[in-house]
């Protein structure tokens, strides 16, 4: 295995909270969700290296398809634990 690993962290949305522009990302669950797997994987020896939005279609508002952010990619990387 290499010494990056890449995962999909998916969005979650609040409840009936659509607008114009489609539903709100529910940031305090996000949020929770994104702490655990970085405690996760730092007990595995992987430290966060970057997250990526990703973003694309979600469903059709009869007006045309809503752009949503669909989830996060998150990178960790593998502790390096040589000390000098």
């Amino acid at each position: 295995m290499g010494p990056y690993k890449v995962v999909f962290l998916d969005s979650t949305f609040q409840k009936k909270k659509w607008h114009q522009s489609g539903r709100k990302i529910d940031g305090l669950t996000i949020s929770k969700e994104l702490q655990a797997l970085c405690n996760e994987q730092d007990q595995l020896g992987y430290d966060l290296f970057s997250i990526v939005q990703c973003t694309g279609s979600k469903g059709d508002s009869g007006t045309g398809p809503i752009t949503a952010s669909l989830g996060f990619l998150v990178t960790f990387k593998v502790r390096n634990n040589t000390e000098a």
